[in-house]
């Protein structure tokens, strides 16, 4: 099934790269949006085929297939809801890519996937603690599917954050006893896995915003099941929902750190910046993208599996606060050197909530444009030095 899945995703990935670099312009219009940032002209709207690859999996390793004896109903109602949850995200992903939406609708789009599955599946976890059980896949949910986004920044970096985070699960399956997780973590696997060929360097195609938060979003059900599997070995709904979310918590360190690195150099903390782990090893380091992804991956596994160790030998409580405060630990090692850059804005709630307006970028399709003329405009070199001579003379303000 795997090997299926594998092979169905890698035809999509195929039939959206020949689409979007065809001629064919009545279907190019809707496939073809190249990646902004992309230095080697590849294309956004990889995470459509990789959604698009989750979905279809699962259906059918659930229903029609041999596999399908170890889910039950409360399983499919599970994946039912990812399901829908994941087409709110492929829906405000596709605009986003190709029309750049404002900020403010692209977390109402995330607030609104993670709140439909909270809404639909709470219940299904337990009867009598629903509420809260709402609430904390509210939390964890939003700041999974963001902080997977966030970590979305280089080539092949979701790719193999992503296939540690499946291995975890795939081990915690085996080690849990509990086929359904072993099935879909193997299954997400695979389709991420095809998408490597095509954004290996030089990159033909990004995830786009889709990309990273199905790949978040695909976490938060493995965490369900886990629950389920791990409350069946009859642990408290407590303990079993610790040790849920300890594969869930890089994102929520990249959110995290993120949010208070802006704060602490008063800046908005949904105002972007270039200053993630990734982009520092990859910036100031000089690392490749590859090399990046690899370094942080192999950190990621490494704390992972030592917090799983711990999990096995102590307790789960142990385990989550020792994985916080080794990912923690490295971020502010590798990244405090370069987060010192104060900014003057006033951290009231307008001021920092104001990068959720929309942003003033136009997007211009290029085959709409015939051809263009560029002009430099030179000015003379003595009118420069007078604007800087009277800047000099101008008395600096207290």
């Amino acid at each position: 099934m795997a090997i299926s899945s594998f092979v169905f995703t890698s035809l999509i990935f195929g039939f959206l790269f020949v689409v979007s670099k065809g001629n064919r312009k009545n279907w190019k219009r809707f496939f073809y949006v190249p990646a902004r940032k992309s230095k080697t002209n590849a294309i956004q709207l990889g995470g459509l085929a990789l959604a698009l690859g989750f979905f279809c999996s699962l259906v059918v390793a659930s229903r029609f297939t041999d596999l399908s004896i170890f889910f039950n109903k409360v399983d499919h109602r599970l994946i039912q809801n990812f399901i829908f949850g994941g087409l709110i995200i492929s829906l405000y992903g596709y605009f986003d890519d190709k029309l750049e939406l404002r900020p403010i609708v692209k977390l109402f789009g995330q607030i609104l996937s993670v709140f439909a599955y909270a809404t639909l599946s709470s219940h299904l976890h337990t009867q009598h603690h629903s509420q809260i059980t709402f609430l904390v896949i509210c939390f964890w949910g939003l700041g999974v599917v963001n902080g997977s986004n966030l970590l979305d920044g280089l080539d092949t970096l979701t790719l193999k954050l992503g296939t540690v985070s499946y291995s975890v699960f795939l081990f915690l399956g085996f080690y849990h006893n509990s086929p359904k997780i072993v099935i879909c973590s193997a299954l997400f696997l695979s389709c991420l896995m095809a998408f490597y060929f095509f954004n290996k360097a030089p990159a033909k195609i990004h995830l786009g915003e889709i990309g990273g938060s199905i790949v978040g979003f695909s976490l938060l059900i493995l965490s369900s099941f886990l629950w389920h599997a791990v409350k069946a070995n009859h642990f408290s709904p407590v303990r079993s929902a610790v040790l849920a979310i300890i594969p869930l918590t890089l994102p929520m360190v990249e959110l995290g750190v993120s949010f208070l690195r802006r704060i602490y150099n008063r800046k908005s903390p949904f105002r972007g910046d270039r200053l993630h782990v990734h982009h520092i090893l990859n910036q100031e380091f000089g690392f490749s993208p590859s090399l990046t992804a690899t370094i942080m991956a192999s950190g990621y596994l490494l704390t992972m599996s030592f917090a799983i160790y711990i999990q096995i030998l102590t307790h789960p409580y142990i385990a989550l606060a020792s994985l916080i405060i080794m990912q923690v630990s490295i971020y502010l090692a590798v990244g405090h050197k370069y987060w010192h850059t104060k900014d003057s804005l006033s951290l009231s709630p307008r001021n920092m909530l104001k990068y959720l307006r929309k942003k003033d970028v136009l997007i211009i399709d290029s085959s709409q444009i015939d051809n263009f003329k560029l002009t430099i405009l030179e000015r003379p070199v003595e009118e420069i030095h007078d604007e800087v001579d009277e800047d000099k003379k101008e008395p600096k303000s207290a």
